[in-house]
């Protein structure tokens, strides 16, 4: 199965973590609900979560039973996000209002490239709701100038996992705070 760059350093910190607490791979339901109910206190029952996908792909992967299955895993798993269940910590959104007093900071700093990138960085992420992995990749070639605006398309996007391309326009402004 196709995973993305982030996924697989995830799973590879998944695997240190287990192998760090002692564990051995591969490895029986058994061992993996002990390692579990160790790192309870210390990681979040999501992190734990992903965590117990990783060690199961990585079962899967070589052709083994996959030992995140097992009922007792899974009541495992289930049990810690009872006790140690928190809420999903949500950034608050960033505002324009945010965005205008950024700018009004970048305005201060003598003029550079340096200046303009991060003006134009943070207009375009703003105003295109893009990732900031997204954000980083796209290129001179991804943009096109539209009477209306910027129109940015990217090749890839988590949200576009096969690579069919994702346009977002950005409208042009008229006021301090504008993309374009």
């Amino acid at each position: 199965m196709a995973t993305t760059d982030n996924t697989r350093r995830t799973y590879r910190a998944a695997i240190r973590s287990f192998e760090r607490w002692g564990g051995r791979l591969p490895t029986q339901p058994a061992t993996l609900a002990a390692y579990l109910s160790d790192q309870a206190v210390a990681l979040n029952p999501r992190t734990l979560d992903v965590y117990l996908t990783a060690l199961g792909r990585w079962h899967q992967t070589q052709g083994l039973r996959d030992p995140a299955r097992d009922p007792g895993v899974r009541k495992t798993l289930e049990g810690i996000r009872r006790v140690h269940g928190r809420p999903k910590r949500q950034a608050r959104a960033l505002r324009l209002e945010h965005i205008a007093v950024f700018l009004q900071t970048l305005q201060q700093q003598p003029d550079s490239l340096k200046k303009h990138r991060d003006w134009a960085l943070l207009q375009v992420g703003f105003f295109g709701a893009f990732r900031r992995s997204e954000l980083v990749t796209i290129e001179v070639e991804d943009l096109s100038w539209e009477p209306e605006g910027l129109v940015v398309t990217l090749p890839r996007s988590k949200t576009d996992p096969h690579g069919e391309g994702l346009k977002r326009a950005l409208p042009r402004g008229n006021g301090p705070v504008c993309p374009v």
